[in-house]
């Protein structure tokens, strides 16, 4: 995809475009079933990687310590289990908490915001990751609802909507004409459309005085 930090224009006419080309009819849209799925799995891939990389971190320094002693630590599936899950939970809620996103979302230009169309407290994404994680398949829904909401989303009135920027926009009713630039959005000045003030007609009565 194709993203043009920044395009000439009219005067009058200032715009600066950071959404691809491609995305700009679904930008700020639902996002759907296919392109939140594949999110996940990434997501579930740089989970387990953390996860790996713990592990090996873990035996390095117990071998650090113990030298010819050393043996390979065996947390059993129960605890390794939990800690990825712990691990999956806090990873979830901080993305969506600091930038809307996690690195799936990134990839694929997805933002997870609030009924407000702002990010989600701590709180309530502490909430949605504990769903998410536990109760997966609720994302399945999403192929089913008109507005592709999973069960998560029903439940905590959530969305995730395709969103290309860096940071999330302000939501319409507070929109400023920066933000509407960085999305891509023209923006009009008004004054060419008023009359020129050298021209103005003059004011009833005001001869007369």
């Amino acid at each position: 995809m194709k993203v043009e930090s920044a395009t000439p224009s009219p005067p009058g006419k200032p715009r600066v475009e950071v959404v691809p080309t491609e995305a700009r009819g679904i930008q700020g849209h639902p996002a759907g079933l296919i392109s939140r799925t594949i999110a996940n799995i990434l997501d579930l891939g740089l989970v387990i990687a953390l996860v790996a990389g713990t592990y090996v971190t873990w035996a390095g320094v117990k071998f650090l310590w113990q030298g010819r002693e050393f043996t390979r630590p065996t947390p059993g599936f129960a605890r390794a289990f939990a800690f990825m899950t712990l691990v999956h939970i806090v990873y979830f809620a901080t993305a969506w908490t600091t930038s809307g996103r996690t690195f799936g979302d990134r990839l694929m230009g997805l933002r997870v915001v609030g009924r407000s169309g702002r990010l989600l407290a701590l709180g309530w994404a502490s909430i949605r990751a504990l769903l998410c994680v536990y109760f997966p398949f609720g994302l399945l829904w999403a192929g089913i609802d008109r507005r592709h909401r999973s069960v998560q989303d029903l439940i905590l009135r959530t969305s995730v909507i395709h969103d290309w920027l860096i940071r999330p926009v302000a939501p319409p009713e507070v929109a400023t004409s920066d933000d509407a630039g960085r999305a891509g959005i023209d923006v009009q000045t008004s004054v060419a459309d008023e009359a020129d003030d050298r021209h103005a007609e003059p004011v009833a009565g005001l001869d007369r005085q």
